[in-house]
């Protein structure tokens, strides 16, 4: 009936597990089928005599995200690794933080290097180097300082590829821009150009029509009004 994934079912099936200590078969129920009162579930388990028991309830607070809950019962436990992962998990850089700080005053130096590592993408370098320092851990966060040193380096040679291309590239349209002269300066109009007035065409050497000297409304030789040619008449020649 459990594949259903029937509340009722589940806290009936989980509570045989549990009270049964079956510590395997209750991890598997609980990521398999996840429709239970699961809270309710940890919370009885989080002060059960049977630590991998406890175990169960850090990870069901941590599917929650009950991170803080979760880290506190597996420090508890001296689980530091689910402690760690719980943290890298959350995305709180502030939990992380903490937790480094606990190892720190606790003096777990090998704790402290392994979750600069786990919790890499949360853990403010300066912090790091600060805590280290302050307690004379600077062995176990170099290789931690070392890593970020390189990534850091990298970022900025490829900015730095950037910004050269990008500098490369305008000065290149730069200099096909002043390479470029126009035949003719702007505002030039050439002739036979649209709007062109007939002295400045002359003045350019082009040749004009005739007609193009007429004065408005002057009518020219053999031709009639409105610019029609006039009728040859007998005898004209």
């Amino acid at each position: 009936m459990q594949q259903h994934n029937i509340a009722s079912v589940n806290e009936a099936v989980n509570e045989l597990y549990a009270d049964s200590e079956q510590y395997e078969e209750l991890r598997q129920s609980i990521e398999d089928f996840d429709n239970f009162d699961q809270i309710a579930l940890s919370q009885k388990l989080e002060k059960h005599e049977l630590m991998e028991m406890r175990r169960i309830s850090a990870l069901v607070y941590k599917k929650n995200k009950r991170y803080k809950q979760s880290i506190e019962l597996s420090k508890l436990d001296k689980m530091y690794r689910d402690a760690m992962e719980t943290a890298r998990d959350s995305g709180n850089a502030d939990l992380a933080e903490s937790l480094l700080r606990y190892f720190v005053d606790a003096d777990m130096n090998e704790c402290f290097g392994a979750c600069l590592y786990t919790c890499y993408d949360l853990v403010q370098p300066d912090v790091a180097l600060e805590l280290a320092w302050r307690k004379g851990q600077l062995n176990f966060a170099m290789p931690y300082l070392i890593q970020v040193m390189r990534e850091y380096t990298g970022r900025i040679d490829a900015l730095d590829k950037k910004t050269i291309k990008k500098e490369e590239a305008e000065e290149k349209n730069k200099s096909a821009s002043n390479d470029y002269q126009p035949d003719f300066m702007p505002g030039m109009m050439m002739p036979g150009m649209p709007g062109m007035t007939p002295h400045l065409a002359i003045g350019m050497g082009a040749p004009m029509p005739q007609q193009a000297f007429a004065q408005p409304g002057m009518m020219q030789p053999g031709m009639a009004p409105f610019g029609v040619p006039a009728p040859m008449m007998p005898g004209h020649f």
